[in-house]
């Protein structure tokens, strides 16, 4: 194996006169290349891919918390909860129907186009 198709291989602990090697040579070489162990929360940041999935799962857990309490919150006030929905239905129907009116009468058209006058003219005999 050649040291450009690993890097590794330079570092580590070289043995002249191919001796296998010594308890200390082993221990050096493990300590040597011994690493700090990573903290979870910093691991989980660095890679892209499982830092997307824990923000969509608290995402996803928070308005799930947010649809539960506001769920319990209705549903103990359902009346105000039903009077509410009940006027903005109204308040939208009412700004519906003006817009509707103001666009009907710029544009010179018609809401409501009633026909009541209609002449027929029928043959005499």
């Amino acid at each position: 194996m050649s040291p450009s198709l690993c890097p590794l291989f330079t570092l580590l602990p070289q043995f002249h006169n191919n001796t296998p090697p010594t308890p200390t040579d082993l221990a050096q070489s493990s300590t040597q290349f011994k690493a700090k162990s990573p903290v979870w929360w910093k691991t989980l940041i660095r890679n892209s891919i499982f830092s997307s999935t824990l923000i969509s799962t608290l995402v996803g857990i928070l308005s799930m918390l947010l649809f539960l309490l506001s769920f319990i919150y209705f549903s103990i006030q359902s009346f105000v909860f039903f009077s509410l929905c009940c006027f903005c239905f109204r308040f939208s129907f009412v700004l519906m129907a003006v817009y509707y009116c103001i666009v009907g009468t710029h544009r010179g058209t018609k809401i409501l186009r009633i026909d009541v006058k209609r002449e027929y003219l029928l043959p005499i005999r």
